[in-house]
């Protein structure tokens, strides 16, 4: 670390400075009530079970097929980036509180 809270980070031979963000956070913060730990909980579950699915288990497979360079059939991987408050939201989630699109 350097002065100033920056990082260096070397990253083939050249060097990187960075700053570090430092976030100060109270146990109120990470506060859930009830209902939130529980449909964080349910919601876990069904994570869960669709990953336990055996298709999950073929596309696994196919995907380090692919990732080593093996003759496999296309693969697609689709990644909304910033989407996702466009797509899940706190009503789908069965969050209290706000009714919005969840992100910053």
């Amino acid at each position: 670390m350097t002065e100033g809270g920056a990082t260096e980070l070397v990253v083939g031979g050249h060097t990187i400075d960075r700053k570090m963000r430092v976030y100060s956070l109270d146990r109120a913060d990470l506060a859930l009530s009830n209902a939130d730990r529980d449909a964080l909980r349910r919601l876990a579950g069904q994570v869960g079970e669709l990953a336990a699915r055996p298709i999950e288990d073929e596309k696994r497979d196919l995907w380090y097929r692919h990732n080593a360079l093996e003759p496999t059939r296309p693969v697609i991987f689709c990644d909304p980036e910033d989407g996702w408050r466009e797509i899940i939201i706190f009503l789908v989630l069965g969050r209290e509180g706000e009714k919005q699109a969840l992100g910053p």
